[in-house]
């Protein structure tokens, strides 16, 4: 990545989130036994007017180095629980979403009462929002993570492991942790 779009990255990212120009786009989840939607996924896209889509390996490293990762997250988040409200306002049954949340997530605030009071704000229930963290977050915080996941399922919340296998993998890990959901890293499956 070029410093000049790191540095349009730092210069721009507040004013991104203001006019929706990091937006939230849905992927869904197949379960493969049923073929049937289950959930979504919610990624974040940049798309900038000037100079069109900035992609999440090029504008995430940059938040992250710069602290505001957590301010993005938290935007996903909000858009997420619009998104479901909405459809709940419109008599729809809502279908879950996913939530990434960053690694520095756990030490630049406290994301479970981030996270839990804009839940709160639009009135929805835990079940509609699931959370995802990398098995990165587990080796660098493990301590840390281990109260603010209890903390998630005591309220109601899922939480899932994202990219298990592809750096840190131990199977004792998964035995110290109440995960919901695993999702295998595609590494594991190559031979």
């Amino acid at each position: 990545m070029g410093r000049n779009l790191e540095e349009f990255i730092i210069k721009n990212f507040k004013k991104a989130m203001e006019y929706h120009e990091i937006q939230t786009f849905y992927q869904p989840v197949i379960r493969t036994s049923s073929r049937q939607l289950c959930s979504f996924e919610a990624l974040a896209r940049w798309i900038d007017p000037e100079i069109g889509m900035i992609y999440p390996n090029e504008f995430i490293p940059v938040l992250e180095k710069e602290g505001l990762i957590h301010l993005l997250d938290a935007t996903i988040i909000r858009q997420v629980c619009a998104r479901l409200r909405s459809s709940v306002a419109n008599g729809e049954t809502p279908i879950p979403v996913s939530v990434n949340l960053s690694r520095l997530d756990f030490t630049l605030c406290d994301i479970f009462t981030v996270a839990d009071n804009i839940i709160s704000d639009y009135q929805l229930p835990h079940d509609f929002i699931y959370f995802e963290i990398t098995e990165s977050v587990i080796a660098e915080e493990k301590e840390l993570l281990m109260g603010i996941v209890d903390r998630f399922r005591s309220a109601g919340y899922q939480i899932w492991m994202d990219d298990f296998g592809s750096a840190y993998s131990s199977l004792n890990v998964l035995k110290e942790f109440s995960f919901d959901e695993l999702k295998l890293d595609m590494i594991l499956f190559h031979f």
